[in-house]
Formats: C-alpha cells, sequence, structure tokens
C-alpha cells in the first residue's frame, strides 16, 4: 500500500487486479483499497465504483468507506450498480433477521446470535453508505449517526429527514432495516412485502450460514452449535469446513466433529495435525491426545 501511494495512480491496476481476482489475499486487498483513499480523484472513483459488489463484505466495506471520502455520486451505469447492491444488501439482512427468528436462543447459539448482530449492523452501515452515494451523502451519514447513537427525539428527528428525502423506492427498501423503531417480526413483514423469501428450519438456516455467509465468525458460530447441539445430520458439512480459508473455521469444524463422532474425526486428524496455522494443528494434537486416552 506504501508503494501505492509512492506511484499514485500508476499503482491502480494492481488495485483492480487484486479485486477482479483472487490471487491477493483478503487483508491485502483491503490494505490496497485503504491506501487509494490517500489518492482520491476521478480514477480512483472510477475504478471502485465498479467493484461495489465485491464478494467479500470486508473487501466491500473499506470499498464503500474510500467512495463515501471520495464524495462519490452515482450516476448513469454507476447508479444502477449502486441500487443493484443496495438490494443485494438488504436481502442479505433479511437472510439474517431470518436466521435470527428461526434459530432457538440458548447457550449453543448465544454466540451465533451475537455474531448475526454484529452482521446486521454492518449491512446497515453498507445500506446508508449506498444511500448516501446516490443523495446528498452528508444528512444520510449524519442521519446514520443520530439513528444509531442519538436519543429518542434525534432519532425521530433523523428519521422525518430521510422520510423527506428518499425515494418511495428506497425508502420501501430501506426503512425496514433502519427504522429503530421496528422490532424483528415487523423488520420482517415488511421486508417479505418485497421479497417473500421460503421459511427454513433452524437447522437448514445453521446449513445456509455454514455455506454461504461471507463473515468467517458467523461460518465458525454456526459450527460450533451444531457441535453442542448433536447435529449429527450435518457432519458431511462440518468435514467440508475443515478445509475452510479461514483458520477460526477450520478449528471450530474440527472441535465441533471430534465432539460429534470421534471415529469421523480421526480420519481427518493427519491432515489437521499437518495445518499450517499452528493453533488449528495444536487443537488437532489435543484431540488427538484425548481420543487415544477414551480408547485405553
Amino acid at each position: 500500500s506504501e508503494a501505492l501511494v509512492a506511484y499514485g495512480n500508476l499503482m491502480l491496476p494492481i488495485v483492480d487486479a487484486a479485486l477482479s481476482g483472487d490471487e491477493i489475499s483478503e487483508e491485502n486487498t483491503v490494505r490496497l483499497v485503504r491506501a487509494c483513499q490517500q489518492l482520491k480523484g476521478d480514477e480512483v472513483i472510477a475504478l471502485l465504483s465498479g467493484h461495489v459488489d465485491h464478494a467479500s463484505h470486508v473487501v466491500r466495506d473499506q470499498i464503500f468507506s474510500v467512495l463515501s471520502a471520495c464524495d462519490y455520486f452515482a450516476q448513469g451505469p454507476g447508479l444502477t450498480a449502486v441500487n443493484d447492491a443496495l438490494l443485494r444488501e438488504v436481502g442479505q439482512g433479511q437472510q439474517i433477521l431470518m436466521a435470527q427468528a428461526e434459530v432457538e436462543q440458548g447457550d449453543a447459539t448465544a454466540p451465533l446470535h451475537r455474531a448475526l448482530n454484529e452482521d446486521l449492523a454492518q449491512v446497515q452501515r453498507r445500506v446508508f453508505w449506498l444511500l448516501s452515494f446516490m443523495y446528498d451523502a452528508r444528512p444520510i451519514l449524519r442521519a446514520e449517526s443520530r439513528l444509531v447513537q442519538g436519543n429518542g427525539a434525534e432519532q425521530a428527528l433523523a428519521f422525518e429527514m430521510l422520510d423527506v428525502t428518499l425515494s418511495s423506492a428506497h425508502k420501501g427498501l430501506s426503512f425496514p432495516l433502519i427504522d429503530p423503531k421496528l422490532d424483528r417480526s415487523k423488520r420482517l413483514e415488511l421486508l417479505k412485502q418485497q421479497n417473500a423469501a421460503p421459511a427454513l428450519t433452524s437447522d437448514a438456516h445453521l446449513e445456509e450460514l455454514i455455506r454461504h455467509s461471507d463473515q468467517a465468525w458467523v461460518r465458525a458460530c454456526a459450527i460450533y452449535a451444531v457441535g453442542l447441539r448433536g447435529a449429527n445430520g450435518m457432519m458431511p458439512l462440518i468435514e467440508s469446513s475443515l478445509t475452510d480459508p479461514d483458520p477460526v473455521v477450520r478449528e471450530t469444524a474440527a472441535w465441533s466433529l471430534y465432539t460429534l463422532a470421534p471415529d469421523r474425526y480421526d480420519q481427518h486428524a493427519a491432515a489437521l495435525l499437518a495445518d499450517p496455522d499452528v493453533r488449528v494443528a495444536r487443537l488437532a494434537a489435543e484431540l488427538v491426545e484425548a481420543s487415544s486416552s477414551s480408547s485405553q
């Protein structure tokens, strides 16, 4: 990222390559995008605005933050892309709310519910960023701050400003997620009027989160819940998570599989002992030792 700043816009093709492919790690991609904030300018905006649909929420957060610092205002094809991104974020928020509603509360799922709360807060943050790219940004972002941190009167004033500023379509999309007066059931009721997403069981939501969440911590918490709940039917999914790109997910999957079926865990022990992450390998050694002790 220091080279990016030193060489200016000549380094933007490297940023584009990082955003377009998967050869550069998520962490380094975020650093490259962050460095763009020091460059700013039309070329930076043109590059980053073409990636508002990036698959990684961590990278999207950084893209949106830099575009906001660059005072990005979407027009033409950029406006279409921002609207499409808003639809996707609202859809993700709906999936999170549905999972929160269907996955039971308890010791096994408490970490997952906390992770989903954090995930939802980030979705709400991205919704405000996207709205700020289509309207006068300062009032939109000021309203966000007041809705999150303000007292009742400040929240009411902020929401009134949004009500008179946003189009009917954007109010219909965003208000179910950002209106502080709504409880979860009301949010879902309003969202289902726009998108009648199919209802899922608790186990099906856990499976969806493990398979598709782009939040590693959410995936890990869902795997942890599977292990504690004794959901043996998900063992193949847990086994596939042993090769997740994130070491915390792999570590949690190893523990969960051992908890569900020590014999199945033993089939993967050698690979886990050789895991490049020291925490995963250490846990694997501890579980092998525990398995040996229990069989004696």
